[in-house]
Order: C-alpha cells, then sequence, then structure tokens
C-alpha cells in the first residue's frame, strides 16, 4: 500500500500543477509585479515568484527580464543567476526523494544516468543549461540521474550565464514594465545550441558508440 501511495502522489502533483501552468499566465502575473517594484517587499515577492515558478513549470526569461527592469545589469545578474539556481533545483530535489523502478518514468530515470554518466555530471549541466531546452525538463534529468547538488548548482550557474545576461538586458533596456512581450534573439538561441552541440560531441558520440556495443 504504501508503494502504491508512493507512486500516485506523484501523479497526483503533476496534475494539479499542469492545470495551475494553464490557469496562471506568467507574464500576465509579473507584468502584475508593477505594483510592487519600489516597495521594500519586493525581494521577498522575488523570491517568492522564483521558488514557485518551478512549480508550475514557467520560463526564467520573464523574471530576469523583471530582475534587469529593476535592478540594472551589474546588480541584476548576480540577483538573476542566484535566482535561476534556487528555482531550478526545487524540482531537482524534489525529484532525488522518489524511485522510479520501472515504467516510462523508470525509463527516463536510466536514460538520464546513462546521458550524465557519458558526458560528465558538471559538463552535462552545463550543455543542457546552454541548450535552448526548458529548465525544468534538465533539473528533473539530473534529479533522477542524483547529480550531485553543488555539481547541479555549479552546472546550471555556468550554463544559465549567456541567459540571464540577455534577460537582464531586455529588462534594463525597457521603459515600462511589459514582459509578455520579452523575446530572445534568433542568434541568441541558434548560438546557444550551437555551443551546446560542441560541448557533447565528444560525449555524445562515446554515448552512442556504447549503446551500439551494447545492442
Amino acid at each position: 500500500m504504501a508503494s502504491v501511495k508512493r507512486r500516485l502522489v506523484p501523479a497526483i502533483v503533476v496534475v494539479v500543477l499542469v492545470v495551475l501552468a494553464i490557469v496562471l499566465r506568467p507574464a500576465v502575473v509579473v507584468d502584475a509585479f508593477s505594483a510592487v517594484l519600489d516597495s521594500p517587499w519586493f525581494p521577498v515577492v522575488l523570491l517568492a515568484a522564483y521558488l514557485g515558478r518551478s512549480l508550475v513549470a514557467w520560463p526564467i526569461t520573464p523574471l530576469a527580464a523583471l530582475v534587469g527592469f529593476k535592478y540594472g545589469l551589474v546588480v541584476g545578474v548576480p540577483v538573476a543567476l542566484a535566482g535561476a539556481a534556487i528555482s531550478t533545483f526545487v524540482p531537482y530535489a524534489a525529484v532525488r526523494y522518489f524511485d522510479f523502478d520501472g515504467g516510462v518514468l523508470g525509463w527516463a530515470a536510466d536514460e538520464s544516468d546513462s546521458f550524465f554518466h557519458a558526458t560528465g555530471d558538471l559538463r552535462g549541466m552545463v550543455a543542457a543549461r546552454v541548450a535552448p531546452v526548458p529548465a525544468e525538463a534538465t533539473s528533473l534529468a539530473a534529479g533522477a540521474a542524483h547529480v550531485k547538488p553543488t555539481t547541479f548548482l555549479a552546472g546550471t550557474v555556468l550554463g544559465e550565464l549567456p541567459w540571464a545576461v540577455a534577460a537582464v538586458l531586455i529588462g534594463h533596456s525597457m521603459h515600462r514594465l511589459a514582459l509578455s512581450e520579452v523575446e530572445y534573439s534568433p542568434w541568441l538561441l541558434a548560438g546557444t545550441a550551437a555551443a551546446a552541440l560542441l560541448l557533447l560531441t565528444g560525449p555524445t558520440f562515446k554515448f552512442v558508440r556504447g549503446r551500439q556495443n551494447a545492442s
């Protein structure tokens, strides 16, 4: 019975979070922060937003742009990186608690473990963060593969650096807070994808070759 409950809890949580993600649009919610921009409570609200972001799978970009709008480039980039590390750590830590034996989740956990084994934990984390893929996918994979917390945080900060700088610059350049209009340049998307490919070329070849030899 305990095993059944432990398997049901993640499924129920996922359903609830999907509903919340559909109902709550990130840009709309973040735009509402304009009411507290000058409040001494803004840092507390910002921290709560970063912690709650991962629970409804919001992108990190709107919050980083908000940080840039409020604090500028010099202060904004470190704050945005810290926020990214904190918010992505939530799903990573949660996944490490659950067992994924068998089924689709078990297969996904095995694949995640194989990926990080082939790439190395730090290289895999940096490449996955640099690549233009959803933050939660990387966090869940790292948690399932039991990547060390220090490695997870270091890889997140290094990999998120170009995204944080770009988002903070976008926010800093705004004359009014309108985060629903935040978009990355296609050149940034192409550049980060290319950087991720360069980081993973050798390990990917090793990973595929190992699979072929195993079969």
